[in-house]
């Protein structure tokens, strides 16, 4: 009797611990038993592997913290090398090879069934703030594109503290003008300033800026009211003005430093802007006693400047 109730609990335990097991499969968890680096290691990422102990991000790549790493192909790496000139990864000055692979790496485990297009903070800095880190843009549509410019090739590589994604290119440090070319709501704008290589040339090229970028119905309810069909309608040197007041240079404003009365020389000389807070609300006033509020979209930080998306155009005097 004795031998029948143990072969009994023995056939109770291996049933109960295959339930266990069937519960954690279902539930999404990861059952890889290999850190961020491993896994990296693991699928063939050597070069990411190589570079990552050059700059000293190991630790994080192996640590507890979830993390989400897009990690460049051993091609995308030897691209970024030849591209730059360098022979290897230890060529590279060890903070910017530090930053550089930050910039691939988000907090948290995200999937890409669990990805919507947006604005994530990366665990990079750039020159223009200690404080507030670097963005990825991530864009969802046939393929999952960041930046405007890295693609997925090979999603959802899992790790005991988090998920690898390989991308096909070096996320490159972003800056203020590739942050508007990739953001399809920002699509009216970049069209507007890629016509004007003296807007293009700065906002893309190191400095520091600070862009209060229009939204697309923004624009649509600018071109009502100057009753005009579309940007393209406008004369030359109208749409000049009206894009440059949209760029404080010399500057990176985060939305919480934003004070009553604050003044902004904009890049259109002679025409300021001013901060407005009333009421808890904070808004951008312009030359014409126009106001635009911020939207949920603001503080996205590139290395170069700071965009803040507006759900208004701001006039200057034309």
């Amino acid at each position: 009797m004795k031998k029948l109730n143990f072969v009994k609990s023995f056939l109770f335990a291996v049933v109960a611990a295959a339930g266990f097991s069937s519960c954690s499969d279902d539930d999404g968890s990861s059952g890889s038993q290999e850190n961020l680096l491993e896994v990296a290691q693991s699928n063939g990422l050597t070069t990411f592997v190589e570079a990552a102990r050059i700059a000293g991000i190991d630790d994080i790549l192996e640590g507890s913290n979830k993390r989400t790493v897009f990690a460049p192909n051993n091609l995308a790496m030897a691209t970024f090398l030849s591209v730059n000139g360098y022979a290897d990864f230890n060529d590279v000055p060890q903070n910017e090879l530090r930053e550089l692979l930050l910039n691939h790496i988000i907090t948290g485990d995200r999937s890409t069934a669990n990805m919507d297009s947006g604005y994530f903070k990366t665990m990079a800095h750039g020159p223009a703030s200690t404080s507030n880190a670097i963005d990825m843009f991530i864009e969802v549509a046939s393929d999952i594109t960041i930046n405007g410019d890295a693609k997925i090739s090979t999603p959802n590589l899992d790790a005991s503290n988090g998920r690898l994604h390989v991308v096909n290119r070096v996320i490159a440090m972003p800056t203020v003008y590739s942050f508007i070319k990739a953001d399809p709501n920002l699509l009216t704008f970049y069209s507007g300033i890629n016509q004007d290589v003296d807007l293009v040339d700065p906002l893309s090229q190191p400095g520091m800026f600070t862009v209060f970028s229009p939204n697309e119905s923004a624009f649509t309810a600018l071109n009502t009211e100057l009753d005009y069909d579309a940007i393209t309608d406008y004369p030359a040197a109208d749409l000049k003005k009206i894009l440059s007041y949209q760029v404080v240079p010399n500057l990176n404003k985060l939305y919480p430093t934003v004070s009553n009365g604050d003044v902004f020389p904009t890049r259109l000389a002679g025409q300021n802007l001013t901060a407005s807070v009333s009421g808890g609300g904070k808004m951008i006033v312009d030359v014409n006693n126009r106001t635009s509020t911020f939207t949920d979209n603001r503080d996205i930080q590139a290395a170069n400047g700071v965009i803040h998306v507006m759900p208004k155009v701001l006039l200057p005097n034309l």
